[in-house]
């Protein structure tokens, strides 16, 4: 199909990996955040798993998630209901 011949099917599929792939640029940029802000310590027994919330290392990075998390989640919630709906 064209551009011009594109159904509700092809655009809703088109937003859905659209929305994964940004998804996935951001779960990036918290992975590389985190590890800068534990120096690269993410192994072994000095390892950090967790950002915890009252390190101010973390905030900044706990924040982002919040800002672009729930639009993500309220997207995914949105496509889902289109497609499940429709």
């Amino acid at each position: 199909k064209w551009a011009g011949a594109l159904d509700g099917r092809d655009v809703w599929a088109l937003a859905l990996v659209g929305l994964v792939l940004v998804s996935l640029g951001v779960e990036v940029a918290y992975a590389a955040l985190f590890h800068r802000a534990v120096e690269g310590r993410t192994t072994g027994e000095d390892g950090v798993w967790f950002a915890d919330a009252e390190q101010e290392r973390f905030r900044r990075i706990n924040r982002l998630t919040l800002a672009l998390n729930v639009p993500l989640y309220v997207g995914l919630a949105v496509l889902l209901a289109m497609g499940i709906g429709g």
